[in-house]
């Protein structure tokens, strides 16, 4: 899949997680979609490739729905970026590993986020609710993980040699 549809994939994902997330009865199952492909991306593709486009999705979504500009961006690029640099640290690659990823790189988001957000003031709140949330959060991302697996493998795959800004050879 060429990255352009990749970057629309995570496109709609925000607007899933935007929109039908938060409407009752899914809003107590509301996973972080963008934090799961992110780190899908970096696991099937390649590092730079979930950078970029988790830096592109975090500015749209800090651009529509965000208060503070740059939060989503700056932690969705580090989530990428860290997630690709851990799956390249690891030789032996698998379905376990990545699944460690996803809830590793989720609370390391909302940690980011909420560190972000205190930092400039725009959050009150005890750690103990972001830590409770973080927990919830990673095991709905867990869940969701494990069902976008077969979509991603059969999507991404590994054996492309895609590139960003890259045309077909």
């Amino acid at each position: 899949m060429r990255p352009i549809y990749v970057f629309l994939v995570l496109l709609f994902a925000m607007i899933l997680q935007a929109t039908l997330f938060v409407q009752k009865p899914f809003n107590w199952v509301q996973p972080s979609l963008t934090v799961v492909l992110t780190v899908f991306i970096a696991y099937f593709r390649n590092q730079r490739l979930a950078m970029v486009l988790g830096l592109m999705v975090g500015l749209v979504q800090d651009v529509v729905y965000g208060t503070l500009i740059g939060m989503h961006t700056f932690s969705l690029a580090l989530v990428g970026y860290f997630s690709g640099a851990l799956f390249r640290v690891f030789l032996n690659r698998s379905l376990i590993m990545l699944l460690f990823m996803v809830l590793g790189m989720t609370v390391g988001y909302e940690f980011l986020n909420y560190g972000i957000a205190t930092i400039f003031g725009r959050l009150r709140i005890d750690l103990l609710v972001v830590l409770t949330h973080a927990v919830r959060l990673m095991i709905f991302n867990g869940i969701y993980g494990l069902l976008l697996y077969p979509f991603a493998e059969r999507w991404l795959p590994a054996n492309e040699d895609w590139r960003l800004g890259e045309e077909q050879r």
